[in-house]
């Protein structure tokens, strides 16, 4: 919310199908966090395949060398350092912090909050 209320344009990219992603993102956050969700669509390649979280990021309007790209897993991590992204691997999700450090995350976050200092 915070990163929100700054200005920051929040987005999700998820394997998970599509409207599966919209179920999890609408269960957990209030409408509006995101300017956009995106699950698995035919068509479009899976992550790591980077090609998803650019589009994203051109939908948004910034290149992808202003993205700060957060996730759980080695699959996140691989999807940042292939679109060109900046990664942060939050150690609270699917993998421990050696497998995110293994696959070259930029950063490593403990808790939420700390991504705030990030982004300044």
């Amino acid at each position: 919310q915070e990163l929100k209320e700054s200005g920051v344009e929040l987005a999700v990219l998820s394997n998970k199908p599509h409207l599966q992603t919209l179920d999890v993102v609408a269960t957990y956050f209030e409408p509006g966090m995101f300017c956009y969700v995106q699950g698995q669509q035919e068509g479009i390649p899976r992550k790591p395949d980077p090609t998803a979280a650019r589009k994203i990021a051109e939908k948004m309007g910034v290149a992808p060398k202003e993205c700060v790209y957060i996730g759980d897993s080695e699959v996140d991590i691989q999807t940042a350092n292939a679109a060109g992204m900046e990664s942060v691997g939050v150690t609270w999700g699917f993998r421990p912090k050696a497998i995110l450090e293994e696959h070259g995350a930029k950063h490593i976050i403990d808790r939420p909050k700390e991504l705030i200092s990030i982004m300044k």
